[in-house]
């Protein structure tokens, strides 16, 4: 099940404790952002200009209504990199008219049986919800195929080789790897982010060759080292 997930929602399985339903991550807010953003260039809906900025492509709305939200945002904004969207994606709502976005993520976890919620009270007045995991197969399953991908050697599909990319770039390999496994595959995550760019340049010219290109820079920006995945990016162009 873990592979029908969407990023974001792999993303913060992955952050939540497994019994509190709390997050563990500081950058779970970026994190999101970033995933909803890859999710939306995996679909064919974003890509990068030629400024690296992001851009809206006029395709079918997405179902998901926050994925759609998003899509508007980034739409009818000023033309921005990637790295400025992220924390800023879809901004908290000051009166509480809809869900914060984390809370909207693991709605959609609660409404597919991995997680349910409870409801609790900060200082017995202020309520809150909080999300333990209800079925835990397809976070071990997630969580087994990422130890595979990073400490083994074979080849890594494009979405799994995303959403590492993220857990780097927000230094949260750990929620998978020993810290000792985690600065042992430092390497392993950029030859796959340096695997998934050259695939794409070999591939021949067409829309999904170009789109392969592109996810594969935001990719880089993911992982912090942007200058070098922008740098052989330029052998496409």
């Amino acid at each position: 099940m873990a592979d029908t997930l969407s990023l974001p929602e792999q993303w913060l399985l992955l952050c939540l404790n497994d019994t509190t339903g709390t997050s563990e991550e500081v950058s779970i807010r970026k994190g999101l952002d970033g995933a909803i953003i890859a999710e939306l260039m995996l679909r064919g809906s974003l890509t990068l200009d030629a400024k690296k900025r992001l851009t809206a492509l006029e395709t079918l709305p997405p179902d998901d209504p926050l994925m759609r939200q998003a899509l508007d945002r980034i739409k009818g904004s000023r033309p921005r990199i990637l790295d400025e969207w992220l924390g800023r994606l879809i901004p908290d709502s000051p009166l509480k008219s809809q869900p914060a976005v984390q809370e909207r993520v693991a709605e959609r976890l609660v409404e597919q049986g991995v997680l349910t919620r409870n409801e609790i009270r900060h200082l017995w007045v202020i309520p809150d919800q909080v999300y333990p995991t209800r079925d835990g197969r397809p976070e071990a399953e997630l969580r087994e195929r990422l130890r595979s991908a990073l400490l083994g050697d074979q080849p890594v599909d494009e979405r799994l080789t995303v959403l590492i990319a993220l857990m780097h770039g927000n230094f949260a390999l750990d929620r998978v790897l020993s810290k000792e496994e985690a600065a042992a595959c430092e390497p392993r995550v950029r030859a796959l982010c340096e695997g998934m760019l050259h695939a794409a340049i070999a591939a021949p010219a067409s829309p999904e060759a170009i789109r392969a290109s592109q996810n594969a820079e935001a990719v880089g920006f993911f992982l912090g080292i942007g200058e070098m995945i922008v740098g052989l990016a330029g052998l496409t162009q």
